[in-house]
């Protein structure tokens, strides 16, 4: 189910005012809700729930190899006469180019071709087609790692410490998420608005350790 902006705001102001912040924190709390509405809304509002952000997952040879060849084909199809009654082809190229997953995109990257920046297709289609493929890692079976909720994680534990002026922490000996603490509650209602799929007591171990190297 879409959700409108206001209804977003709303429910991730919510999930921070049950943290036990101190006084005076208002405009921390405007910072933060803002922030995180930011990180969150493109896909809450415009995608369904549970739908990854392909941009933030990791994906192998294979699948980059696949999405390369499209984005060949959708490139130089701007270069031949459009045919009557055929979707516009650069509409078509904008659209695959927003399905693209992280490795795609730094490769493409790399060779000084942005996503967003469609206005030399011949270009795309040249590099698209001879980027090497070589050094990508290679990635076990199953779902690709998420790394927007990682990312989404590290944001709201930073200002999670800005409103509560507490270092960010997880409970142990939990069997629920209100159990692991206010932090691991918070980014449950974030990912929960969000539709991230992830478990967010290993994702906020993993946030809290990189608060800590810091």
């Amino acid at each position: 189910m879409v959700q409108q902006q206001g209804d977003l705001r709303s429910k991730v102001l919510a999930a921070f005012q049950q943290l036990p912040a101190k006084r005076d924190m208002k405009h921390e709390l405007e910072t933060a809700v803002s922030a995180v509405v930011v990180l969150v809304g493109r896909d809450a509002t415009r995608r369904p729930e549970g739908s990854p952000l392909p941009a933030f997952n990791v994906v192998g040879s294979e699948r980059v190899r696949e999405e390369l060849k499209r984005t060949v084909t959708y490139a130089d199809r701007l270069s031949k006469p459009s045919r009557k009654g055929q979707a516009d082809p650069m509409a078509k190229l904008a659209s695959h180019m927003l399905t693209l997953h992280r490795p795609t995109i730094d490769a493409l990257a790399a060779r000084g071709v942005l996503r967003h920046d469609l206005s030399q297709p011949a270009k795309v289609a040249a590099v698209a087609r001879y980027v090497d493929l070589s050094r990508l890692p290679v990635v076990p079976g199953g779902r690709p790692a998420n790394l927007r909720a990682q990312g989404i994680a590290r944001v709201v534990a930073w200002h999670y410490e800005q409103v509560t002026g507490k270092r960010v922490g997880v409970s142990k000996g939990a069997f629920k998420s209100s159990d692991y603490g206010p932090f691991v509650r918070l980014l449950d209602d974030v990912f929960q608005i969000a539709g991230i799929r992830a478990d967010p007591y290993v994702v906020a171990i993993a946030a809290c350790k990189t608060r800590k190297n810091r």
